[in-house]
């Protein structure tokens, strides 16, 4: 487990700020937000295992737009521009990611929208 604080230090390590993720402070807030939502639902087991493949196939590929190492979990963007939300937990190889990263992942759904499954670093 990341001690309160430490994930901040890790991102101010790594250079990634509101400033140079490309979104503004309103959108991060947001993201952050419907990540919470997402993280509650993904951890109580209200995400369903179903889509047209093999859940834990690599069916995409996405760049991260937004991670927090504090909560262990964040967004990625699709092909589509579609926000696909990712949890550590789903994380192969790595225990967290960067904004930036490029990832190859399946996925299932959750209430609240698409969640990755056996996410991979490029």
């Amino acid at each position: 487990m990341v001690a309160l604080g430490a994930g901040a230090a890790v991102l101010a390590a790594c250079g990634a700020t509101a400033a140079n993720t490309g979104l503004s402070e309103e959108e991060r807030a947001a993201l952050e937000a419907k990540g919470d939502e997402m993280a509650a639902e993904f951890v109580a087991g209200e995400v369903t295992k179903m889509k047209g493949g093999v859940i834990g196939s690599n069916d995409g590929h996405g760049i991260v737009r937004w991670y927090s190492f504090e909560k262990g979990n964040g967004f990625f963007l699709d092909q589509s521009s579609q926000d696909i939300f990712v949890h550590s937990s789903s994380l192969v190889g790595t225990g967290w990611l960067e904004v930036g990263d490029e990832v190859d992942y399946g996925y299932s759904f959750s209430p609240k929208g698409l969640v990755a499954d056996h996410v991979k670093q490029r």
